[in-house]
């Protein structure tokens, strides 16, 4: 499973298909090449990240490559009235649709267990409130509200423990203290 920060670093690249695409309905002349570039920058995060999702991406921009070097999936007869510009814009076009498919579906049990531990944090941090763990002002000051000597008493105390066993189990003590923050702090 990948850590919170990034799954959020891979979810905001996808952010960054809007524009693209809005690049590419302004007939944007450099939709072809921030194409590329949005490929190789998201295949960098994710070898960083070693998941194999990266050789998809890879053969993904090699597929726009090719349609830039007059290579086509198409049948001839296909092309023969289109422009190679287009054909090659179609491709790129094409590729990040099915890269949009294929991320989000390889992280979506990653998300859900962030969003099954992320509301175990809200009910622990219900809870912690009402027996005085956690003050009502804590976490309005800026800063880290949650760091690990609070992980502990929590942890430690007989009503709060199974919630912190339960969120370090799902997503590891550190991005269990980044959930327990985010939620103090909101």
């Amino acid at each position: 499973m990948l850590r919170i920060p990034n799954l959020e670093e891979i979810h905001r690249k996808l952010l960054e298909v809007p524009s693209l695409i809005d690049g590419y309905a302004r007939r944007d002349a450099a939709f072809l090449d921030d194409t590329l570039a949005w490929f190789s920058s998201v295949e960098r995060i994710l070898i960083n990240n070693q998941s194999w999702v990266a050789a998809e991406l890879s053969s993904m921009r090699g597929t726009i490559i090719s349609a830039r070097r007059g290579h086509h999936d198409e049948a001839p007869e296909a092309l023969r009235r289109t422009s190679r510009r287009r054909v090659m814009e179609a491709t790129a076009e094409r590729m990040l649709r099915k890269a949009l498919e294929t991320v989000p579906k390889r992280f979506e049990r990653d998300v859900a267990m962030i969003g099954r531990a992320e509301d175990s944090a809200r009910e622990l941090v219900i809870v912690a409130r009402q027996l005085g763990l956690i003050a009502h002002e804590q976490g309005t000051t800026g800063g880290m509200a949650a760091d690990r000597s609070l992980w502990r008493v929590l942890a430690e105390h007989e009503h709060t423990a199974k919630y912190t066993v339960y969120m370090r189990s799902v997503v590891g003590l550190s991005d269990s203290i980044l959930l327990l923050d985010r939620v103090i702090t909101r």
